[in-house]
């Protein structure tokens, strides 16, 4: 990753996704790594720091994990451990789409190796504020694709792996919305009977 000036707006027929990680107290020597949903490398994301990616418009799910899992097999995961955080994104023609890499507590020297909160940011969001403000103090930069991809290239098992819990980050995602609906629709539907 290197410093630039500015980040690249996106053209007519192109769109974009800035990635942001603003500074957490939790922070250590990690990075995020941030992929698609084919294991192409996007970026490494410190804190205080934030990275575009060009997309084609449509639809496009990321996946993003701590540098200081990169030494360690998924099986040494403890049960439940949700090692790899994951976002969709609907990219616009001509627009930027915005996702916030945080990291959340808990941390300190007994913290298992940092997860990360992905979550994309639209306008209408209560965490759009935020986002401007993570904006204003992080400092652009540009990723090296190819360097980075070698790098994922070098472990293809691990790769395919985190791809995997990526993929079960996003079940878990689905499982919480359909629930919420549920319990919305159930909520309404005791209201409507309700005397």
């Amino acid at each position: 990753m290197t410093p630039i000036a500015s980040l690249a707006e996106p053209g007519g027929g192109e769109a974009s996704v800035v990635f942001v990680r603003p500074v957490s107290p939790c922070d250590g020597v990690q990075y995020s790594v941030v992929v698609d949903e084919q294991g192409h490398f996007v970026g490494n994301v410190t804190p205080g720091t934030r990275v575009a990616f060009p997309v084609v418009p449509g639809g496009h799910t990321f996946f993003v994990w701590s540098s200081a899992l990169n030494d360690r097999r998924v099986d040494q995961l403890p049960p439940g451990f949700i090692a790899v955080g994951a976002a969709r994104v609907e990219a616009l023609a001509g627009q930027t789409q915005y996702v916030a890499i945080l990291r959340p507590p808990p941390c300190g020297s007994h913290a298992w190796p940092a997860t990360f909160s992905v979550r994309r940011v639209p306008r209408n969001s209560s965490l759009w504020p935020d986002l401007l403000t993570w904006l204003g103090q992080s400092r652009p930069v540009g990723a090296d694709l190819a360097a980075g991809q070698a790098a994922l290239d070098a472990n293809p098992a691990l790769l395919k792996s985190y791809l995997a819990l990526g993929q079960k980050t996003l079940q878990i995602h689905d499982a919480v919305r359909d629930e919420r609906r549920s319990l919305e629709e159930q909520r309404r539907a005791d209201e409507e009977s309700a005397p």
